[in-house]
């Protein structure tokens, strides 16, 4: 009730709610701590290990990977490199090989081949 009648004071004296809840937003802003402002503006931290589930993929990816001509590749390539045959690929393999790739630092991108559109790993420039 109190909050309401706030609100309809601000609106009789002229001051936009919306500028009232930018006010707010930038005041709990600068209270917040370094720390928290990073990791609410650029997203969830990375984690630097790879999951217990992921490790022995990881490790056999990363040595795929140590080899500097490869600056590109798909979850394809990488399931081609481990030996996966392509009637057991399922969904959460080509998960497993996203959190990995995300855990090593390459980025995702869409690009076009032959006229496809397809997902691609990149290696980050350094």
């Amino acid at each position: 009730m109190k909050e309401m009648a706030e609100r309809a004071c601000m609106i009789e004296k002229g001051v936009l709610l919306s500028v009232y809840v930018r006010s707010i937003i930038k005041a709990l802003r600068d209270r917040a701590p370094q720390e928290a402002k990073r990791t609410i503006f650029t997203g969830r931290p990375r984690t630097t290990t790879f999951l217990p589930q992921d490790r022995e993929w990881g490790e056999m990816i990363t040595e795929y990977l140590a080899d500097p001509a490869v600056r590109e590749t798909s979850v394809g390539e990488l399931l081609d490199s481990l030996d996966v045959p392509e009637e057991s690929r399922v969904r959460s393999d080509q998960i497993a090989i996203g959190r990995i790739m995300r855990v090593l630092g390459w980025y995702r991108l869409r690009v076009s081949r032959g006229g496809k559109m397809l997902w691609v790993y990149r290696r980050p420039a350094r």
